[in-house]
């Protein structure tokens, strides 16, 4: 039975609607950007917060997704319905969390690739094994953190898929399918807003903390998309271009946000532009 949702502020968070995902996937990607990642830990209950600063779109037909080749077991949920979450294992040691994108069917996603976190901070440092800023011991001083220059032991929570993932303790046995419009049992979930307690980050005992960043102030880019061998020159991956959480920084093909999309024609494919 999940947790109350009234003792974890769950009940305070209005999901992304379905229709926000049925759309082209490079959109979604865009704007999900400043967006929240939100995961309810039963055994507390505590939330699990983190805004997105960085994401990959794979449209269906591109030879860098997986599923360009059609459906198979590993790849079924991102033919089923937008809003649902597509979960893989790689390489042999971590996670990936996607959000199936575009029509149903379609085999588009967004991969979520960087976040800032922002509250269950302790819980996030657990999962992924590493210790959070403390006071030194030798000077009294304190680890003070900002979005722009944070400790480095917070910007490894999740500036990465795999340390995203496993900050998260996502998996493809728990959540590989689930919605993240927050109405099945995962209780994983995306947002646009956060209420004013989430949106000030969480205080360290060290002292300090991060707070989220408002998307209207911060300049999107758009870049190559990462460890792919296939469709390189494509400019599918989204990223807040100043944050310090980013996995990793805009490169020489970098260009400002381009909702006009006039850089298609690289695999000469459609939008799935759905209403």
């Amino acid at each position: 039975m999940p947790a109350p949702r009234s003792r974890t502020g769950l009940h305070q968070l209005t999901p992304l609607p379905q229709s926000f995902y049925a759309r082209d996937a490079r959109l979604v990607a865009a704007d999900l950007i400043g967006c929240y990642l939100v995961s309810l830990v039963r055994q507390k209950p505590q939330l699990l917060v983190a805004q997105i600063v960085e994401t990959e779109a794979y449209l269906a037909g591109d030879p860098a997704s997986h599923s360009y080749r059609g459906p198979t077991a590993r790849n079924a949920a991102m033919f089923g319905r937008p809003g649902r979450a597509y979960v893989y294992f790689v390489y042999g040691n971590h996670h990936c969390l996607n959000v199936v994108s575009g029509a149903e069917g379609s085999g588009a996603a967004v991969l979520l690739r960087a976040a800032v976190p922002l509250s269950g901070l302790a819980a996030m440092a657990a999962n992924r094994g590493l210790a959070l800023p403390r006071r030194s011991a030798r000077t009294g001083s304190v680890q003070t953190t900002d979005n722009a220059r944070p400790a480095r032991a917070l910007r490894e929570l999740c500036n990465g898929p795999g340390k995203l993932a496993q900050a998260f303790a996502l998996s493809r046995a728990s959540h590989d399918g689930c919605s993240l419009a927050g109405d099945d049992d995962a209780q994983l979930l995306l947002t646009r807003s956060a209420p004013d307690a989430i949106a000030r980050g969480e205080q360290l005992a060290a002292g300090g903390g991060i707070r989220a960043f408002d998307p209207g102030e911060v300049a999107v880019v758009q870049d190559r998309r990462v460890g792919i061998s296939r469709a390189r020159d494509a400019l599918w991956r989204y990223l807040a271009a100043d944050n310090a959480f980013v996995s990793r920084k805009p490169g020489p093909a970098a260009r400002a946000l381009d909702y006009a999309m006039d850089h298609v024609p690289a695999l000469n494919l459609p939008p799935e532009m759905i209403s």
